[in-house]
C-alpha cells in the first residue's frame, strides 16, 4: 500500500483507464503520481491500518490557548494602533473581567484569552477523541 506523500499526482485530471507513457492504462483502485502508478486505500480507516486516529489533547489544547490569547492580544493592539487606547467598557471586557482597549488590557486579554483557548481546545480535543473511538468502533461492529 502506498504512503499518502506518495499520492501526489501528475496531472489533476488522471483516473482509470487513462494512458500511461509507457503505453499501460491506470487501473481502478490506483492513482498516477511521481513515483509511478501506486494502490490507493479504498477508506482512511483502511490506510491507517484498522486505527482511529487521535488528537493530543495537551497539545492542542497549549496551541489553541496560545491562538487565543495572541489573537486577543494582538487585536487589542490594532484597535490601540488605529482607534487609540479607551477605557470603554466593551463586549469582550464583560465576559474577560478586567479587560479593556488599553495596554494594561492586553495584557489581561492575552492572560483570559490563554485561559479561555486552554480550556476550549482541551475540552474540543476531547470530544473529537472520544466521537472518534466511538464511532469508529460502530463502524466495525
Amino acid at each position: 500500500m502506498a504512503m499518502v506523500r506518495d499520492w501526489v499526482l501528475l496531472q489533476d485530471e488522471s483516473r482509470p483507464g487513462d494512458q500511461l507513457l509507457s503505453g499501460g492504462t491506470i487501473e481502478p483502485g490506483r492513482v498516477l503520481t511521481r513515483v509511478g502508478v501506486v494502490e490507493v486505500p479504498k477508506t482512511i480507516v483502511e490506510y491507517l491500518g484498522g486505527k482511529s486516529m487521535k488528537i493530543n489533547v495537551k497539545a492542542f489544547a497549549l496551541a489553541a490557548g496560545l491562538w487565543w490569547g495572541i489573537g486577543l492580544f494582538a487585536l487589542t493592539w490594532w484597535m490601540i494602533l488605529f482607534r487609540g487606547s479607551a477605557g470603554d467598557p466593551t463586549l469582550i471586557g464583560r465576559v474577560y473581567l478586567g479587560y479593556s482597549v488599553t495596554p494594561i488590557g492586553s495584557l489581561v486579554g492575552l492572560g483570559w484569552g490563554f485561559v479561555d483557548g486552554l480550556v476550549g481546545g482541551a475540552i474540543l480535543a476531547w470530544l473529537y477523541n472520544w466521537a472518534s473511538s466511538h464511532f469508529f468502533r460502530a463502524e466495525q461492529a
